[in-house]
């Protein structure tokens, strides 16, 4: 009789586990195909044709140099001529602008609306794929599904983030990869294996090659391989295994990867690493109401975004973890790095910590918010989880904590999900409720990347019925990357004339890189169309009052 008990229970298990699998592999689908069907909502960055013009230079050079004619015939491709030494933004990392220029020449598209859409696509996998990474990693940390379901879709409803996952493919899938690199840096700490290690050194690699601060992760394996033979969880043979199949791996897979490497990969990296710490930015930044120049910002500057712009119970948690892992840590820290979960917590803080440190240390060139920094927050939500896991470990007046965070946890997710439905497809402007509390809805750049043109530029071509429009900027509106994403009938109407003073509209995002203040157009313009969110104007169009909408 308990023989049939067991089997039978041992049967339930395997179900449970099986409809886990199930409703996880949904959870992902659900999200993917949400993703690829609102992608062609979003606007254009202003970083875009810099990201493809980037690509484009490596892919040329590569066909130069391994004589593939289909390539050096492609007429498009022609255009990105300059020699790869030469040309300015050399120092980028192509890991993702060399497989999408290729995949754009490898299937022929010709048109601009279709080359950066399927550059929108691109980036919402890649963000996607960084979604699943995080769900591993905090799998294997916590060994919970619902704390590995939760850590994903955290970065999910982040506004800021998943607004920008569609067109933001330097700092977004930048993330993703380092996402990607803390769960083969877990896995490789449970595993201990040469496999892991490869696979590892392979992941860093392509991290380095998006953007060279992912050379973090570099030093930061060493750093736990001699730890953990310090600790003696391994031999020193296996150490030096592990640091010889992984060091090696990544170094080779980075210098294949990155087509500038190639001539001279030591130098040509060291530059890429110098000129990270101090970009080559000259302009200014709306910080608390005031332009500040990027080159010499306030040491709080990026704390006072990442605090701006988490949702507020992220951060809380966030700095609950923070401390757990500091009392965990110092009551002994010896053992205390011999346990996995106390280790591996310390590294996700180091991965969180450190690039924070050094910007304010190095005063590093910071713009745009803290954009540059996105790729510590996977590290941020798993703190965050350790956060909401010392919690759930805690009684109040003889009741569990556990119910009220699962409560609060649920009311935040909601509330950002709702939010970003209202302000569909500009949830990248979002700010959380401190602004409000501070009454600084106008004191931080707020559509730095122009997104909100094309909506712009599609009301006008909707309204004006004419067969050319004159248009101009204030301020820095990337309205020329804008008309790229419409389509090729629209852009024909669209005359972009920056020196028109008498143009039939005017846009701004409000953005002035040289720190001037916004001035209103005279009084021959109107206000004909507004963007506004949260209470704020993000986008502005300004029509010519004698100007006939036939």
């Amino acid at each position: 009789m308990l023989k049939i008990f067991f089997f039978h229970f041992k049967n339930h298990i395997v179900l449970v586990s099986q409809y886990r699998s199930v409703m996880v592999a949904l959870y992902f689908l659900f999200i993917l195909a949400l993703g690829l069907t609102t992608f062609t909502h979003y606007g254009m960055s202003a970083d875009e044709l810099i990201s493809r013009t980037n690509g484009g230079m490596s892919l040329n050079y590569i066909a130069d140099k391994f004589n593939i004619t289909w390539l050096k015939n492609d007429p498009i491709l022609a255009i990105f001529n300059i020699p790869l030494n030469e040309y300015y933004d050399r120092d980028y990392g192509v890991a993702f602008d060399l497989p999408a220029f290729f995949i754009e020449r490898l299937f022929s598209l010709n048109d601009s609306r279709q080359q950066f859409l399927l550059r929108h696509a691109f980036t919402f996998l890649v963000f996607w794929a960084g979604l699943i990474a995080i769900y591993h990693a905090a799998k294997l940390r916590f060994n919970h599904l619902g704390y590995a379901l939760l850590a994903s879709t955290l970065l999910l409803t982040t506004p800021r983030l998943y607004g920008e996952a569609f067109f933001n493919n330097k700092d977004i899938v930048f993330m993703a990869c380092f996402a990607a690199s803390l769960y083969t840096l877990t896995r490789l700490r449970l595993t201990l294996s040469w496999q892991s290690a490869f696979l590892h050194a392979l992941m860093i690699a392509v991290t380095i090659n998006i953007r060279i601060a992912g050379v973090i992760f570099f030093g930061l394996t060493i750093f736990m391989l001699v730890m953990l033979c310090s600790l003696r969880v391994i031999t020193l043979r296996n150490c030096l295994t592990l640091t010889a199949v992984f060091g090696v791996t990544c170094a080779l897979s980075t210098y294949g990867m990155w087509p500038w490497l190639w001539e001279n990969p030591f130098t040509h990296f060291l530059i890429a690493l110098k000129n990270m710490s101090q970009f080559r930015w000259d302009y200014y930044n709306l910080y608390f109401g005031e332009y500040v120049f990027a080159k010499n910002i306030p040491w709080h500057y990026a704390p006072t975004w990442i605090a701006l712009t988490t949702p507020i119970l992220i951060s809380l948690c966030f700095v609950i973890g923070v401390f757990k892992l500091c009392m965990n840590v110092a009551s002994q820290p010896w053992k205390g790095f011999k346990r996995f979960d106390h280790f591996q917590d310390f590294l996700f803080l180091a991965v969180a910590g450190s690039p924070i440190f050094a910007a304010i240390v190095l005063n590093s060139t910071l713009y745009d918010g803290w954009r540059q920094l996105y790729f510590i927050y996977p590290a941020m939500i798993l703190l965050s989880i350790g956060g909401l896991q010392a919690l759930n470990n805690k009684h109040v007046f003889g009741l569990p904590v556990a119910g009220l965070m699962a409560l609060l946890f649920s009311m935040q997710i909601l509330f950002n999900v709702s939010w970003m439905i209202r302000n569909h497809p500009f949830q990248h402007l979002y700010f959380n409720g401190l602004v409000t509390f501070f009454s600084a809805q106008n004191s931080f750049e707020r559509d730095y990347w122009g997104v909100t043109d094309v909506k712009g530029l599609e009301f006008i071509l909707a309204n004006d019925a004419r067969n050319r429009l004159t248009i101009r900027s204030l301020g820095v509106t990337s309205t020329q990357q804008a008309i790229e994403l419409l389509k090729s009938e629209d852009r024909k109407r669209m005359i972009l004339d920056p020196l028109n003073v008498e143009s039939d509209y005017i846009l701004t995002n409000y953005r002035f890189f040289d720190g001037s203040k916004f001035e209103q157009p005279d009084k021959a313009y109107t206000v004909f169309y507004e963007i506004v969110v949260d209470g704020g104007p993000v986008l502005t169009i300004y029509r010519r009052l004698n100007t006939s909408q036939k």
